[in-house]
C-alpha cells in the first residue's frame, strides 16, 4: 500500500514510514526497470511527470477568491503526483550515490542489477530528466517532513497549503519545483500573483 493511500488512515495507523520504504523500494525497482528495458533507447532519460501548471493554478485561484477548495479531485490527483515524486526523487537520489543507503547491497538482495559506477550511460544520460536532474541530497529531509504534514492535514484547503511549501523547497542543484510542477519557479511566481 502506498502513502497516499495511507493518507486516509492516517489518524488511526500512523506507520508512514513502513510506506515510505515500500513506495521508495518500488520506485528502486521502477527506474531500474525502465533502465534495462530492452526497448530503451541509448541517451534516452528516465520518466517523470509533473504536474500541470494550469491545473494547480485553477485551484489557487478559487482558494484566494473563495478562501475553499473545490476541485477535490484535481487536489487528490496533485497529492498522488507529489508524494510519487518525492518517493522517485529519493530513489534516483539514493541510485545516484547522492545519500547514504547502499543501493548497490539493496540491489543485490532484491535480485536487480545496479549499474556500474562507471556506466556514464546511467548515471549521466538516463538519471535524468527533461525537469532537471532528479537528486537533491538536501531537499529529502525537508520533503519528507512537509509530506507527514499532508498526511496529518485534515482539510484541502491545509493541504494546498503543504503542498505550496513543498513545491517552494529549494536546493543547490537548480531548481527542483520543476521536478513537481509544470514550468517550476517561474508558475510558482505566477501562483505567488494570486495570493
Amino acid at each position: 500500500m502506498n502513502w497516499y493511500k495511507k493518507a486516509q488512515q492516517f489518524q488511526q495507523n500512523k506507520d508512514t514510514i513502513e510506506d515510505y520504504y515500500e513506495d521508495v523500494n518500488e520506485e528502486y525497482e521502477r527506474i531500474l526497470n525502465e533502465y534495462y528495458d530492452k526497448k530503451r533507447k541509448k541517451g534516452q532519460m528516465m520518466s517523470w511527470d509533473v504536474i500541470p501548471f494550469a491545473r494547480l493554478k485553477k485551484i489557487w485561484e478559487d482558494y484566494a477568491r473563495d478562501g475553499v477548495v473545490r476541485d477535490i479531485k484535481g487536489m487528490d490527483e496533485i497529492i498522488r503526483r507529489i508524494l510519487k515524486n518525492i518517493s522517485r526523487l529519493q530513489a534516483s537520489t539514493d541510485l545516484a550515490g547522492h545519500s547514504e543507503f547502499d543501493i548497490t547491497e539493496w540491489a543485490k538482495e532484491m535480485g536487480l542489477r545496479h549499474p556500474n559506477p562507471r556506466n556514464t550511460d546511467f548515471y549521466f544520460d538516463f538519471l535524468n530528466t527533461q525537469y532537471g536532474a532528479p537528486i537533491s541530497d538536501y531537499g529529502m529531509k525537508k520533503l519528507w517532513d512537509l509530506a507527514n504534514q499532508l498526511f496529518q492535514a485534515t482539510s484541502y484547503e491545509q493541504k494546498l497549503l503543504i503542498i505550496d511549501q513543498i513545491l517552494n523547497v529549494v536546493h543547490q542543484r537548480g531548481d527542483l519545483a520543476a521536478l513537481f510542477i509544470e514550468g517550476g519557479t517561474s508558475s510558482l511566481n505566477q501562483l505567488a500573483g494570486l495570493q
